[in-house]
């Protein structure tokens, strides 16, 4: 177990990396640790017994997240921290203990866990485990940063840290007598001044004898404790309590610096991870590239006295950081990191050092898995992204069926996404120029819909359903060629195509139907497995036929446009075996690869050029060739050819899978692939810079693992000539085109916009990826000068800047708006809409100033009440436009128009009522009555009322008429007579209580003509009744004479 306890407190300190390869570095040293413990094995293979359950995707993978530190018990059993929330598909949040095989050890629960990432952790003499980190509680528990668990997992109450740390714990060191050195981002420890550094007693107080003084002045990463009690630490910071130190020092038991600790200028920055040697010499990691100004990268050793320890040469070192170290019993050094390479040899994020610093290129851990099968085909994308196709079903332990898009650094690009992809193989691809892709080969579905041998997908990845070819191929698809227009030829196995007879070659529409102007009769004999287009749109196949629309044509034939048979093509016997690939060189004149071993009876063996009409070119001459299959071509813009396939040999050359030959078809003995690949290569695809890419059945190139996909280099071509930019079109106050020439052979352009003469450069348009020769720039302010400039690339250069355009956005525009007057509206109206323009076109808003009035929902208006309302139109203005002056527009709400209510009809005083409760004005026959302006009204004189209702200056309709004729209407003025109810209906009671009682009194009822039509004779003092009834609507008079007094009064009949 001493190697355990060696190699523990170095993991511990492991820092954050991808997550991908930070879970893949961490599992991989707890494998590697175990190996030591248990048995010999091979130094960097992967132990399988170690969490047996993760085949690469599904309940098996470990923890969902990034581990970020670990720690291994006496037991065997391993503790992780980290930013993970399950663990196999349990629920462990932060920190979890797996089991020695890697199942997670379910008898210790941490509840709720760490509400945030797990940095650091250590395990105590007596199983209890310390924590540090970025979380503020435990299982629900306030723990700021730090906390101590029981063995089970449960939070130890005894370790009480009060409020912790400020910032995050990033290192421990346990000292023998219980107590805990952390270091990391924190300025202060339960309240207490700390900076970066504090030492903990054991019951999670601050220990005030470690008095660090101002402390470190950035960031302590790492730390550990020596023998002796002094304390080394590295990170960010360049002083330690006011004195020089850069990344690194040494402290005093009581935190003070140790002087005798001299590391000179330090380390250039960040020092990550550090390991103490039993000699006391100290080894560190981080992201520097020199220590006390010598050149050294990424990892060094020093001397017990800070100075750097020359007998330890790592060379060029890591070329990224290193994050982690663990040292072994034999003084072999363990280092994990960022890093793909160590002193120029390839190792993926850990390698193992000997004692003097070179690499041990005895523990290989491998390269990434790549595909796990065969790649049949490859295709490069504008912007440099490569599309693989094959017989594979995942890629770097990611599912992708048969079909993958790679970034340029050869990782899988997420963001293309084929689901459950091809059902079978993917033999052939084709990208078009809209960035959709199309695919042929042996499936019969794509993503579970049917799709017989070929499918178009569209730049994510999913299937362009547009492209419907029916029933399509009845058998594979082998190859694949673009023509202008969109129309596709496919070559292959099958006989027919979406049941129309067609014998392995074929024309589709852009849609996936068959074009059957492309007629190539009882077609090919046997399988066309090579395709290639000529400019004027003849088209060039090979395969295993020996004839074609019953012509002899052994295994290559030119057809014509509309796939007849070019007779002007003549190979003779042509080739004695399979053509496997071919390609047309801009001369006219054709490369073919394949099994053969003639070609019209002159030896070539698997390699040939032809002249244009056929004919074998005698001055392309490669001798005995390869000593077996050539199954791809690619020609470089020097004439150059690139051949891949299946053979050991060219020429007597030995050349594993992969060659370029000269121009005359002679090796090219400047390209050596050394030992090449240890299995077939299918594919080859030349990227603009000049590197190749491939794929096939491969899982090494020149002894470095790499599974059927590598990238190698080929011809180092010049950057691009630096295009010319133009005149900026469709200039707007926001916006505007920049535009450029094209350039000859760019892959894409990179784009640069400033204000400030390319200072600094507008959001979004630094060195932005254009793959056209124009780019609308957008985001701009109004009435600014700006600048373009661009640059032509391929992947592996750029041009130089090309001329600096000056392009100046228009200033914003004034802008008015158009809103009618609105017209008056009545209380209770239903809502209605408003309508306004501006005269930039921009939609106008709307608002009520008078919110108790009106109100405003979009340009919906609801009434509320009556009185006077104002409803604002506006418009803020944009990018373009500045804000339009507002305009308001002010109208009445008009109060319901009054109904009137006669009550005591049938008495001396009858009294008006109005049905608004505020804002009367009574009028009587037409005239306001002055100081009338209740809502009730007692009546005294006869006539005609009508009342309105004004609220504010908003006056309502006028009432209908209330006609009155109250009694006591005497001519001489005096109150003799008196009539009611009047208006009457079916009766009129008649008053002649001021006539003299007990004398006659004659009552006559006349019309307004005159007409008696009713005579009563009553007595004075007495009320008389008079029927109404059967008399006409209108008005009446009731007269009255007693001797000489006479008098009338004017009555409506209702």
């Amino acid at each position: 177990m001493k190697a355990l306890s060696t190699l523990t407190p170095a993991i511990q300190r492991i820092q954050r990396a991808t997550k991908a390869s930070r879970v893949h570095i961490l599992f991989f040293i707890v494998t590697l640790v175990f190996a030591f413990s248990v048995k010999a094995q091979t130094p960097g293979a992967l132990d399988t017994s170690f969490n047996p359950n993760d085949v690469g995707f599904g309940l098996g993978d470990g923890p969902n997240s990034t581990v970020q530190t670990l720690a291994l018990q006496p037991d065997g059993k391993v503790i992780i921290g980290g930013d993970f929330a399950t663990y196999n598909g349990t629920s462990r949040n932060s920190i979890a203990r797996l089991n020695a095989d890697g199942t997670l050890d379910n008898t210790f629960n941490p509840g709720t866990g760490a509400s945030s990432t797990v940095w650091t952790l250590a395990l105590q003499p007596d199983g209890k485990v310390i924590i540090g980190g970025f979380f503020t509680s435990y299982n629900g528990t306030s723990r700021n940063r730090i906390a101590r668990l029981n063995a089970d997992g449960t939070l130890d109450n005894t370790f009480n840290p009060g409020t912790g740390a400020d910032n995050q714990v990033r290192s421990f060191a346990l000292q023998p007598d219980g107590k805990v050195i952390i270091g990391g981002f924190f300025t202060s420890y339960n309240g207490t001044p700390r900076n970066y550094i504090a030492r903990l007693n054991a019951d999670g107080t601050l220990d005030n004898t470690f008095n660090p003084g101002p402390g470190a002045n950035n960031q302590v990463w790492t730390l550990a404790l020596q023998p002796d009690g002094k304390v080394v630490i590295g990170g960010l910071f360049t002083t330690y309590n006011g004195t020089s130190r850069n990344s690194i020092a040494r402290l005093n038991a009581d935190g003070t610096l140790d002087n005798t600790f001299n590391p000179g200028t330090g380390a250039n920055s960040t020092v990550r991870t550090l390991a103490l040697q039993p000699d006391g010499k100290v080894m560190i990691g981080g992201d520097f590239t020199s220590y006390n100004g010598t050149s050294i990268s990424n990892t060094a050793r020093l001397n017990a006295d800070g100075t750097l320890d020359n007998t330890f040469n790592p060379g060029t070192g890591a070329n990224f950081a290193v994050l982690f170290l663990a040292l072994q019993p034999d003084r072999k050094v363990l280092i994990g990191g960022f890093f793909t390479s160590f002193n120029g040899t390839p190792r993926n994020r850990i390698a193992r050092l000997n004692a003097d610093g070179t690499l041990d290129n005895i523990f290989y851990p491998g390269p990434g898995t790549g595909a796990n099968n065969f790649v049949y085909d490859i295709a490069l994308q504008p912007e440099g992204k490569v599309l693989i196709g094959g017989d594979f079903t995942s890629y770097n332990g990611t599912a992708r069926n048969r079909i993958a898009r790679l970034n340029t650094d050869g990782t899988l690009d997420n963001s293309f996404n084929p689901g459950m992809g091809a059902s079978s193989v993917v033999r052939s691809l084709a990208v078009q120029p809209d960035g959709k892709v199309l695919i042929g080969g042996d499936f019969t579905s794509y993503n579970g819909i049917a799709r017989n041998r070929i499918a178009r997908l569209n730049a994510d990845g999913t299937l362009d359903i547009t492209f419907d070819p029916g029933t399509a191929a009845n058998d594979a698809v082998w190859s694949l060629a673009l023509q202008q227009g969109g129309k596709v030829l496919i070559g292959g196995f099958f006989t027919s195509y979406n049941g129309t007879p067609r014998n392995r070659i074929a024309r589709l529409n852009a849609d996936g139907t068959l074009d059957n102007t492309f007629n190539p009769g009882t077609g090919a004999n046997s399988a066309v497995q090579a395709l290639a287009l000529q400019p004027d749109g003849k088209v060039i196949i090979g395969g295993d036929f020996t004839s074609y629309n019953g012509t002899s044509r052994e295994r290559i034939a030119r057809l014509n446009a509309d796939g007849t048979l070019d007779n002007t093509f003549n190979p003779g016997t042509g080739a004695n075996s399979t053509v496997w690939t071919l390609a047309l060189q801009p001369d006219g004149k054709v490369i073919i690869g394949g099994l053969f071993t003639t070609y019209n009876g002159t030896s070539r063996n698997r390699i040939a050029r032809l002249n244009a009409d056929g004919t074998l070119d005698n001055t392309f001459d490669p001798g005995t060739g390869p000593s077996f299959i050539v199954r791809t071509l690619a020609l470089q813009p020097d004439g150059k050819v690139l051949i891949g396939g299946d053979f050991t040999s060219y020429n007597g050359t030995p050349r594993n899978r992969i060659a370029r030959l000269n121009a005359d078809g002679t090796l090219d003995n400047t390209f050596n692939p050394g030992t090449g690949a240890n299995s077939i290569v299918n594919s080859l695809a030349l990227q603009p810079d000049g590197k190749v890419i491939i794929g096939g059945d491969f899982t090494s190139f020149n002894n470095i693992g790499r599974n059927r996909i590598a990238r190698i280099f080929g011809v180092v071509l010049p950057p691009p000539v630096a295009p010319v930019a133009t005149a900026a079109s469709g200039i707007t106050q926001t916006s505007f085109t920049a535009n450029w020439n094209t350039v000859s052979g760019a892959a894409g352009y990179r784009l640069d916009v400033s204000a400030d003469n390319f200072a600094t450069l507008v959001t979004g348009y630094n060195d932005k990826v254009v793959t056209g020769t124009s780019d609308v720039v957008t985001g701009l302010t109004t009435n600014t000068a700006y600048k373009y400039r661009v640059r032509a690339f391929i992947i592996g250069g750029t041009s130089a800047n090309s001329n600096v355009i000056d392009v100046t956005t228009l200033a914003k525009q004034d802008q008015t708006i158009t809103f009618a007057a609105l017209t008056d509206r009545t209380i209770g109206d239903a809502a209605f809409t408003l309508s306004a323009t501006a005269s930039s076109a921009l939609a106008v808003s709307f608002e009520s100033l008078t919110t108790s009035k009106v109100t405003v929902s979009g340009n919906t208006v609801t009434i509320v009440a009556p009185g006077t309302a104002t409803i604002r139109a506006k418009q803020d203005g944009n990018a373009n436009f500045n804000a339009a002056p507002n305009v308001d527009r002010t109208f009445c709400i008009r109060p319901a128009k009054p109904t009137i209510t006669l009550t005591n009809a049938n008495t001396e005083t009858p009294t008006l009522t109005s049905s608004a409760t505020a804002g009367n004005q009574w009028f009587l026959n037409g005239t306001a009555i002055a100081g009338a302006t209740n809502a009730t009204l007692t009546v005294t004189q006869a006539g005609v009322y009508t009342v309105r209702s004004t609220i504010e200056t908003c006056a309502s309709e006028l009432s209908n008429a209330q006609a009155i004729i109250v009694t006591g209407d005497i001519a001489s003025g005096t109150d003799a007579l008196r009539v009611y109810p009047n208006p009457a209906s079916d009766r009129l009671y008649v008053s002649l209580k001021s006539f003299a009682r007990g004398s006659e009194v004659q009552l006559r009822l006349v019309d307004m003509n005159g007409k008696v039509l009713q005579k009563q004779v009553g007595q004075g003092g007495e009320t008389v009744e008079l029927s109404m009834a059967g008399y006409a609507e209108g008005a009446y008079l009731v007269k009255a004479e007693q001797g000489r007094l006479r008098e009338q009064v004017k009555i409506v009949k209702e």
